[in-house]
């Protein structure tokens, strides 16, 4: 069985540069073009995940790297 490289995981600034660059990518498409709607889904639901990173590393200094931790995270906030 293989080691896991751990990896440092980026801090709330660079969560929010990406979460940007990402809405500005969707928001920039032409939503008539029926396959731009789909880069439009996949770029809102990357900058989504980006501005829950930020927020978990603002509000509780938690950083993920996997979606179970994260999943679970978002689940005791409701």
């Amino acid at each position: 069985m293989k080691a896991r490289a751990e990896r440092m995981m980026p801090s709330r600034t660079p969560h929010k540069e990406q979460a940007k660059r990402f809405e500005t990518f969707f928001q920039s498409l032409d939503k008539s073009i029926s396959v731009n709607r789909e880069w439009i889904v996949i770029g809102a639901s990357y900058a989504t995940l980006h501005w829950l990173e930020a927020y978990f590393d603002h509000q509780r200094g938690l950083h993920f790297a996997e979606h179970v931790p994260r999943d679970n995270a978002m689940w005791r906030l409701g």
